[in-house]
């Protein structure tokens, strides 16, 4: 059985995301039998929002879940699906927009740069933006 957080790992680009995950103590939730989809912020997305390290939002537990149930859709979206449901509900309670502009697919003002990577427990799509719950 191949998960997400497997495959995050082994990509090379999500160490942040996967220690955040970690941090805010929401790698249960991933690991259940319900299939979900992972809208995961690559390195660089999260190095853009916080550029002198995020080891500060790490310590504030409540803020991490919060952004990271921002990035959690239940079901399984692969990338088309995710126009046909737009817009999709994170864990989080919030509604996301979901846009194509040309061949470019946007969730909110992330831009998915590398689409349907599936593992067993759904699928997960790659954001070179974090993205902010309202309130945040």
């Amino acid at each position: 059985m191949t998960k997400l957080l497997d495959i995050a790992l082994a990509d090379g680009r999500f160490y942040t995301l996967i220690d955040a995950l970690r941090a805010a103590d929401l790698t249960d939730i991933l690991a259940s039998s319900a299939p979900f989809t992972l809208l995961a912020p690559t390195d660089d997305a999260f190095n853009m929002l916080f550029p002198t390290g995020s080891s500060a939002l790490m310590q504030d537990v409540a803020l991490m879940q919060r952004i990271l149930r921002h990035h959690v859709l239940p079901g399984k979206y692969l990338a088309a699906h995710l126009l046909l449901h737009a817009p999709v509900a994170t864990l989080a309670g919030a509604e996301l927009n979901v846009r194509l502009d040309g061949q470019t697919l946007y969730v909110q003002d992330a831009q998915i740069m590398l689409r349907d990577m599936e593992g067993d427990d759904g699928v997960m799509h790659a954001l070179d933006k974090v993205l902010l719950p309202p309130t945040v």
